[in-house]
């Protein structure tokens, strides 16, 4: 029908990843995709895309249906599939980041695997230098004098949440939330470290009256972000994963001269058990590399014990270590 000459416009119907009763509908962001292709429109594919990664794709595996999201990117980049689920298990980037990095891939790399060459673009494509100097002072004066108080995903701010609530209420704390926007505690300040947990998180951070602090790898998809500190000061080469987002906040308060946090939600990691308090927040890798993930924060909290002191308001296995 799209192709048939007519002065009457044309109305197509579909729906993001063919989503719909029975066999479903056709995909809108294939529509899109053909109408750029073919007939000159400029439809913006990845908008598409971070919509069915940050909504449908949380209730898309129970009930299957259509096509699968990671075949079409590596089809449509032309790059072997393996790549796709490589930087998806990260759960660190947009499909947006995705398909940018996909396309650095070049010759015969496209469709002969190899992992360590694509870790390589990934951590290059993270490493983005910027001068932060100005906002890391104007973030050292707002913070200086208060409390902190680091508030995390775990399911302990819920299952402890009252002894949080006390703390909120006796010591007025500055509140900083890392890559969400907590229920039952307004922060002041939500940190942004990771891509994707941004595009999930959009809205709530749209009708909320707290500040951003983002990495320089993250994107702004409104307004600009409060603070941007230099993502490359903050990763850790020497790790396995070089963008732990509890690591790098609090390098950061180091950085803007606080020597006193406290933190909630942060229970560390298990083999068996959920690890979030939202199952949609779950890395895919946390359970197999939960023992190294434990260890791994641990040993960073007892090598700067003498810049930092972490005080841990809730239950963590972060602990076990360090005592």
């Amino acid at each position: 029908m799209l192709a048939h000459e007519t002065d009457r416009e044309l109305l197509v119907d579909g729906s993001l990843y063919g989503m719909g009763k029975s066999a479903g509908n056709a995909p809108i962001e294939l529509i899109a995709m053909h109408m750029n292709s073919q007939y000159g429109k400029q439809y913006q594919i990845s908008q598409y895309l971070e919509a069915i990664d940050a909504n449908i794709m949380q209730f898309y595996t129970p009930a299957t249906w259509g096509y699968n999201l990671f075949f079409y990117l590596a089809a449509s980049n032309d790059c072997h599939p393996s790549y796709v689920k490589q930087l998806m298990n990260k759960k660190t980037l947009s499909i947006h980041q995705v398909n940018e990095l996909l396309g650095r891939l070049e010759g015969e790399k496209k469709l002969l695997y190899d992992a360590d060459y694509m870790e390589q673009l990934y951590l290059e494509y993270q490493d983005k230098n910027i001068n932060d100097t100005e906002d890391a002072e104007r973030l050292r004066k707002e913070l200086s004098g208060h409390s902190v108080l680091i508030v995390g995903p775990g399911k302990t701010m819920f299952s402890e949440q009252d002894c949080v609530q006390q703390f909120v209420h006796d010591k007025k704390p500055v509140v900083i939330a890392i890559n969400y926007v907590p229920e039952k505690i307004v922060p002041d300040y939500v940190f942004l470290s990771n891509s994707k947990r941004y595009i999930q998180v959009a809205t709530a951070l749209s009708k909320g009256e707290f500040k951003e602090i983002a990495t320089s790898n993250i994107t702004s998809a409104g307004k600009p972000f409060d603070f941007i500190i230099n993502v490359s000061d903050l990763l850790d080469r020497e790790s396995r994963f070089i963008d732990n987002s509890l690591m790098m906040l609090l390098k950061t308060m180091m950085r803007v001269g606080i020597t006193n946090v406290t933190l909630a939600g942060f229970d560390g990691y298990s083999g068996t058990d959920q690890n979030y308090f939202d199952e949609g927040k779950e890395y895919d890798f946390a359970r197999k590399q939960a023992e190294y993930l434990n260890g791994y924060m641990s040993d960073f909290l007892v090598k700067n014990a003498g810049q930092l002191r972490v005080n841990f308001l809730t239950t963590t296995k972060y602990l076990k270590d360090c005592m």
